[in-house]
């Protein structure tokens, strides 16, 4: 109990609840813009094909099994593809009753094919491991070696440890994803319906409803991520060193994400596709894909295969691993690999040694704790929303992108008289077209009048349609107008929307997320930190000798300051590289006012205050960015200052 209680320390529940916000986050981000856009009429018929085919299907596919009965290669009895024949005939018999309708299936549909929830359960249960092996690293394993039952408590404790948290991190992960799912798309109303209302699931063999099969997905989920995580709880037991077994594991996982992804489900070598983390961690799509293996007159599912498979060796490999925890003694022969990384270890501490105290504090912050694997959360957080959800512009918008960099810029000349052409093309053609209706009016038509009217009315389309597409330069160029005229300030004509994504609406989202995400990390490392030194008993020590109380506070301040600054700018530069790389930057030395949605703060907010008013007219692009990103640095130094102050409260009243 005690060893369950150290592990899920309320340290671990706030690191769940930090997972499940990342969690839901990354659905939001992936699902809020598409419940925007409507269903399209495309979407729309091909589902209702589906459902309107879909018995049919399934009777068609239980008549195949039937006729190649016929065959004499098929009809031999004894033989692996007779057998799979009358598997299949009989396995889709169970939903050739299944009533299938047109519902709202986006919520089920999108919680299903999302897979993030159960990769970063299995990332919370790989912390979870890690930490069940801090005693061999701060000297508690011999102590724990040599008292009645140590080894034997420590094992138990383990395995149910893993149990507990997986459990509890895949449930809470996908109950509230699925949750969030409902509100973002509806149909709550149509959980009740047959699963294979969805199209992915048209060869899924059980006549379930979709709330059923949730249910059953989770638990299976659930199920797999502990089974992972024991697995991988055999493999730390078998090394000394935690950091070891971690970097075994992470070759492992390697390869196994090399074979998942060149090895095909119809390739002769499946059975590496299947029996794969990968594939486990991806559970839902093993579930509903229908492959059968077998010899003879056994025939089995994959999926089913492959859980039986991972079972077995979960069973026997914590067997083994609980053997060994109990013979396995503190101290052993060193290896080669342990004389390496020890001279390693002992050049750099030899480097670390001679150190300003400032960099021996940037190090505490960054390798005392969870701080490194923390920062590479975030490092990854970042990538992936400023990666994901990139947006692809139609034809239209891409043509006039094209003319901004090529005739765009500070010499508008070019685009005006472009738009000016068109806008005169436009009168002349409903001059002509007035013209002739006047004549029709008066009755003085000719026998040429018809053909001549509906020719001049197909041209007056024609050009009206030009000239509409125009209507984004001549907002541009009247907007250009009135800033000169009113600021003084000649505004550049170029295109929006790249920009839209780094600092405009569209980056609201994900900059948002970015955000909490760093300002999380940051609390945590920073209240980390200012609390080492009494958790590891130093304090003491460090307040008795010679500028230690004064000078240590001041030095770890600095860092922390160092830290922050350093950490939130990353992220700002990640987020501008990224999306620079996608969309392009061009003309970032314009003034910033050249941007329609910029131009549209003045007299809004606080630019209403002349102040902020008269430096945003003489900004440009650039400077924005920068003072955009500033502004974000600044925010995450109040939230450090603020997490140092209630630290220091707390410890205070501690004593």
């Amino acid at each position: 109990m005690a060893e369950l209680k150290r592990v899920f320390s309320y340290k671990r529940w706030l690191l769940l609840i930090l997972c499940i916000l990342v969690n839901l986050c990354l659905f939001a981000y992936k699902n809020i813009p598409l419940s925007k856009n409507d269903i399209s009429e495309r979407t729309l018929k091909s589902q209702e094909e589906y459902i309107s085919g879909y018995n049919g299907y399934v009777t068609a596919i239980i008549n195949k099994a039937e006729e190649l009965q016929k065959f004499s290669i098929f009809a031999e009895e004894g033989t692996f593809a007779y057998s799979n024949i009358i598997k299949t005939s009989e396995d889709f018999e169970r939903i050739s009753n299944v009533n299938v309708s047109v519902d709202e299936s986006r919520a089920v549909s999108a919680f299903t094919e999302y897979h993030y929830s159960f990769y970063i359960a299995f990332v919370f249960m790989l912390g979870i491991i890690y930490e069940l092996f801090r005693y061999r690293d701060n000297g508690m394993w011999a102590i724990n070696c040599s008292t009645a039952k140590g080894r034997e408590y420590i094992a138990v404790s383990s395995i149910f440890a893993i149990i507990i948290g997986g459990f509890i991190s895949v449930v809470s992960m996908a109950v509230t994803t699925f949750i969030l799912a409902l509100l973002i798309y509806g149909g709550a109303g149509d959980i009740g319906n047959a699963i294979q209302n969805i199209k992915q699931f048209s060869k899924f063999t059980y006549p379930v409803s979709k709330i059923e099969y949730v249910i059953i997905l989770i638990i299976i989920s659930s199920i797999v991520i502990i089974m992972l995580g024991l697995i991988i709880w055999s493999v730390f037991v078998a090394f000394r060193q935690r950091n070891n077994a971690l970097l075994c594991l992470g070759l492992f996982i390697g390869v196994e994400i090399i074979l998942y992804r060149n090895i095909s489900i119809q390739s002769r070598y499946n059975v590496f596709h299947f029996i794969n983390i990968i594939n486990l961690l991806q559970i839902n799509d093993m579930i509903r894909t229908y492959i059968n293996w077998g010899f003879r007159y056994y025939v089995f599912s994959a999926a089913s295969v492959t859980l039986f498979v991972t079972t077995i060796t979960t069973v026997l490999l914590m067997c083994m691993a609980y053997y060994r925890c109990i013979i396995m003694k503190p101290y052993g022969k060193r290896t080669i690999i342990d004389k390496i990384t020890g001279k390693i270890n002992e050049a750099y501490q030899h480097v670390l040694k001679k150190m300003p105290q400032i960099c021996k504090e940037l190090h505490k912050l960054i390798f005392s704790g969870y701080g490194l694997w923390l920062i590479v959360t975030v490092i990854f957080v970042t990538c992936y929303f400023s990666r994901n959800n990139v947006m692809h512009y139609n034809d239209a918008q891409i043509v006039m992108d094209k003319m901004y960099i090529e005739h765009g810029g500070y010499d508008s000349s070019y685009i005006r008289s472009y738009v000016e052409e068109k806008q005169e093309a436009v009168r002349e053609m409903k001059n002509k077209l007035d013209e002739l209706k006047a004549q029709e009016s008066m009755k003085e038509t000719y026998p040429e009048w018809e053909s001549e009217y509906m020719h001049a009315y197909g041209e007056y389309q024609y050009v009206l349609k030009e000239a509409a597409a125009c209507l984004e330069y001549s907002q541009k160029l009247a907007n250009a107008d009135n800033i000169y005229s009113v600021y003084g300030r000649k505004a550049w004509i170029i295109s929006d929307r790249n920009y839209e994504q780094l600092i405009g609406e569209s980056a609201r989202l994900r900059e948002f997320i970015i955000f909490i995400v760093s300002i999380i990390v940051v609390v945590i490392i920073t209240v980390e930190n200012i609390m080492l030194e009494q958790k590891t008993g130093m304090e003491y020590i460090l307040n008795s000798s010679a500028y230690g109380r004064k000078k240590r506070w001041l030095r770890k301040y600095l860092a922390m300051v160092i830290f922050t600054g350093c950490f939130t700018l990353i992220t700002c530069i990640i987020q501008f590289m990224i999306i620079k790389s996608l969309y392009g930057m061009p003309y970032i030395n314009a003034p910033v006012l050249s941007l329609s949605f910029i131009y549209e703060k003045i007299g809004k907010g606080i630019y209403k205050i002349n102040i902020f008013k008269n430096l945003l007219i003489n900004l440009n692009i650039r400077q924005y960015i920068f003072i955009h990103y500033a502004k974000w640095i600044v925010i995450s130094y109040v939230v450090m200052n603020v997490s140092i102050l209630v630290s220091a409260l707390w410890m205070h009243k501690r004593k």
